[in-house]
């Protein structure tokens, strides 16, 4: 196992922190807690304090993990929550990339190359822009940072310890973010990736029973699956949806679609046989600890896709946020496809390829990166809830409502 001083870790931290900062920017100067952020977790959570509140629901499931971030957050200043909503996204995306920095990772590839893969995930614009800006959103990248957790190859000479207790906690509270956690149930099958983290697995099956038994139990409007579309839908999902758009965006897409469908299925099949193919010539010189992953990858992209059907039927036509039901996927070829790129290739050619692709992206999903601009309107109703903190000396009986043009209110009261 090669050394690997700590100063490149840090330094590849610093890093990655700075490209999220720079692409979160427009968000972190002018927050606006976009979509369920305000109309769900502040306005829920805001008033008052109340543990209850994580078990509530949202889109027909509990997304607990989300629930106790926005819970501790609302109890910061006022003017400091919707930057802090952000942060608290960025900072999920910014865990779930530097996993990868941890020397135990070095099983899997060497440090330059798992730092161009966690580049690549930070910095190429493969999804929206919500899934590092948006606390509902971020249930995604927290998902993925759970499966790299689970994932981890074993360091050498590993025994219990404080810390690990601790990041089992953090495993338990990860897998309560997002209900499609279930899908990582059967890697655990591997013995070896039993192996890498006992702990970790014990915690996840835990984790996954009780948050779908406390589903069960709570009022929640359930959500009832349809097989239908699964079988008519999965092979354009992940061949256009997941594919396509990871490297050519939705704005691409559309325009291969516009060509006609047979120009599009013909792109899909020879960016999926290409994909297949640079991961067969990279193959051979990859470890177990690799070869694991890329399997285990595999699943994550079409577990996750799958489920999605099931319970969203439809999504691949829909509307635009519905991008985050393939971030996943996306997420998976980024991974395989640098790694098997950065493998094959001299590391330089690897990084000019990857970093013209991640380019291309920037216009192709133009669309899904924007900010609204201005955000004078929120800025005086966040001021209103300032004025009215201070009158009523508390937050409890404050009333206010801010309409959004497009987009949920979001409404303020008592409960």
């Amino acid at each position: 196992m090669q050394h690997e001083p700590k100063w490149w870790r840090w330094f590849g931290a610093v890093a990655l922190l700075a490209g999220l900062l720079v692409r979160s920017w427009p968000w972190l100067s002018q927050p606006l807690l976009a979509l369920e952020d305000g109309a769900l977790f502040f306005a829920t959570n805001y008033a008052e304090f109340e543990w209850l509140a994580v078990t509530k629901s949202y889109a027909g499931y509990v997304p607990v993990g989300s629930n106790v971030l926005s819970l501790l957050v609302c109890r910061l200043p006022t003017d400091w929550i919707p930057t802090a909503f952000v942060m608290t996204a960025v900072f999920m995306m910014f865990g779930c990339a530097t996993t990868l920095m941890r020397p135990a990772w070095s099983a899997v590839a060497s440090f330059r190359v798992r730092a161009l893969i966690a580049a690549a995930l930070v910095m190429a614009p493969f999804g929206s822009n919500l899934e590092f800006t948006s606390l509902a959103y971020a249930q995604w990248p927290q998902m993925l940072w759970l499966f790299l957790l689970l994932l981890e190859p074993p360091a050498e000479g590993s025994r219990r310890t404080p810390l690990m207790f601790l990041r089992a906690i953090w495993v338990v509270f990860l897998t309560l973010t997002n209900p499609l956690s279930v899908v990582l149930l059967p890697l655990g099958l591997a013995q070896r990736v039993r192996r890498s983290g006992r702990l970790d697995w014990v915690c996840l099956v835990g984790a996954v029973l009780g948050h779908w038994l406390v589903m069960l139990l709570l009022p929640v409007e359930h959500i009832a699956p349809t097989f239908a579309a699964l079988w008519s839908e999965i092979v354009p999902a992940i061949g256009v949806n997941v594919v396509v758009e990871a490297f050519a965006g939705v704005g691409g897409a559309d325009a291969l679609a516009s060509a006609g469908p047979l120009v599009l299925a013909s792109i899909a099949t020879l960016l999926c046989v290409g994909l297949v193919a640079v991961v067969r010539l990279a193959w051979p010189r990859w470890s177990s600890a690799a070869r694991l992953l890329v399997v285990a990858c595999v699943w994550l992209l079409v577990a996750t896709v799958a489920s999605s059907l099931v319970v969203r039927p439809g999504w691949t036509t829909g509307e635009q946020h519905c991008v985050r039901y393939a971030w996943l996927g996306r997420a998976a070829v980024w991974l395989v496809g640098t790694m098997a790129i950065a493998t094959i290739w001299r590391f330089r050619a690897a990084l000019l390829l990857v970093a013209s692709v991640a380019l291309g992206l920037v216009f192709g999903n133009a669309d899904m990166h924007y900010h609204p601009g201005n955000n004078d309107a929120f800025s005086a109703f966040v001021a209103k809830l300032q004025a009215q903190e201070q009158e009523l000396g508390g937050r409890r009986w404050i009333r206010a409502r801010h309409d959004r043009q497009g987009g949920m209110p979001i409404i303020v009261r008592p409960h």
